[in-house]
């Protein structure tokens, strides 16, 4: 099975999603903040997250693999949020040689919305440490969207898709991750 056909059915999926949480009814607005008091206070707590899924890649050679990562979500202001974390990622080159790699990174977010379901955007950067296989270390940028939504209490859910330039400067490739998982706020 191509994974590639998979990709192009899943981003105008995640799109229509993403439009869809923004375009809300007024009057679905106002029950929200009637019926739940937790939507009247805006989500201002850091937040950890956990996330798994697939990455299609385009380094040495083109293909699929595993990717995972871990973020600190702190809020600065209404708006931005300022995400250091750490990514992991693993695949097969063309020669066979299986490579892992951790990926420490930052990125700088807009929130579009505080609450239970918060979409966001972003751009960073960071680094890519090769932890298994031959291979050099390289600088990364990326951007970033998905949303945060919190379920119960402190615990929520967090999609995301990465784009990711591996050597920037250079022309070593990319990485486009899908990430699902878990978050959990911290504070208040």
């Amino acid at each position: 099975m191509k994974l590639r056909p998979l990709f192009t059915r899943v981003i105008p999926i995640v799109s229509v999603i993403a439009v869809g949480a923004f375009v809300r009814p007024a009057q679905a607005q106002i029950r929200a903040v009637e019926d739940r008091p937790s939507a009247r206070r805006p989500h201002r707590s850091p937040s950890v997250s956990l996330t798994a899924g697939p990455s299609q890649y385009r380094l040495s050679g083109n293909g699929t693999g595993f990717a995972a990562g871990f973020r600190f979500d702190v809020p600065s202001g209404r708006k931005l949020v300022v995400e250091p974390g750490f990514g992991y990622f693993r695949y097969t080159s063309n020669t066979g040689s299986r490579l892992s790699f951790i990926l420490p990174e930052v990125s700088f977010q807009y929130q579009f919305r505080a609450g239970g379901f918060r979409p966001f955007v972003g751009i960073g950067g960071g680094l890519a440490e090769f932890v298994k296989g031959p291979g050099a270390s390289r600088g990364t940028v990326h951007v970033v969207g998905g949303f945060r939504s919190t379920v119960a209490g402190r615990f929520g859910f967090r999609a995301e898709a990465r784009l990711r330039s591996y050597d920037p400067l250079g022309s070593a490739g990319r990485m486009f991750d899908l990430g699902f998982g878990g978050t959990w706020l911290l504070g208040n």
